[in-house]
């Protein structure tokens, strides 16, 4: 339940469309580098699945690689705030992944098939860039549902 918590910067979900991102970056760009798209479950009620902005459904989707998911945002107008990712092991394959945001590293060495959140502050001149990659540690591949500014 991301809708009025948190991405009031803008976010960006992840193969929301099946081939295509559900996204508001009013501010940003976003890249996809490295990833494909994929749809576990929509609609659905699993609270796992994240929402639709206006809070009437929820889809299971992510970005996914065998080995890394690159991604990066680049900046119309200059962005300090809080940068906010959400991961989910939703078929419990016992993934574990390293997300690293311009070199700050979190990982996600545990089950994360209930999700998780990650935060990361970030400070961006207008038109410079932010690199989040996503390694896979363990399990299939490495996932990403979910990008959240502010």
């Amino acid at each position: 339940t991301w809708a009025g918590a948190v991405g009031s910067a803008g976010y960006a979900l992840a193969g929301w469309n099946g081939a295509t991102d559900l996204s508001s970056l009013s501010n940003a760009t976003l890249t996809v580098e490295q990833a494909s798209r994929y749809t576990w479950a929509g609609p659905t009620s699993d609270v796992r699945a994240l929402q639709s902005p206006d809070k009437s459904t929820r889809i299971a989707a992510t970005y996914y690689d065998p080995n890394e998911i690159k991604l990066k945002l680049t900046f119309n107008e200059a962005y300090a705030g809080t940068l906010r990712l959400y991961a989910v092991d939703w078929d419990s394959t016992g993934r574990r992944e390293v997300i690293s945001v311009n070199g700050q590293n979190v990982a996600l060495s545990s089950d994360f098939s209930q999700g998780a959140w990650v935060s990361v502050p970030v400070s961006v001149a207008a038109g410079g860039t932010v690199s989040v990659t996503v390694s896979c540690l363990a399990g299939g591949n490495a996932v990403l549902s979910g990008i959240f500014l502010g």
